[in-house]
């Protein structure tokens, strides 16, 4: 869907979607290089994690909790666990 989304063949009603921007975004941290990218974007975020803790991070994209609350996604790196919920513009 990223490449669709990329030579504008999404409607503007998907393409703003909030799951698809999670999924989009954080994808790329996911599979990318974590030492560069990753690691990269959490130290400008606050959180200084070390290479070998990048490479083992664990994204939970969409969890449920007990309470019925759905965050878009959870990291957990080194001695980290963020929370992240995106919104669309």
């Amino acid at each position: 869907m990223y490449l669709a989304e990329l030579h504008g063949k999404l409607s503007s009603s998907v393409e703003r979607q909030e799951d698809i921007l999670t999924s989009n975004v954080f994808s790329f941290f996911k599979y990318s290089n974590r030492e560069i990218f990753l690691k990269e974007f959490l130290s400008r975020s606050g959180c200084h994690v070390t290479s070998e803790e990048a490479n083992k991070a664990e994204f939970i994209f969409w969890p449920r909790f007990e309470e019925n609350t759905e965050p878009d996604l959870v990291i957990i790196v080194g001695k980290y666990y963020l929370l992240i919920e995106a919104k669309a513009l």
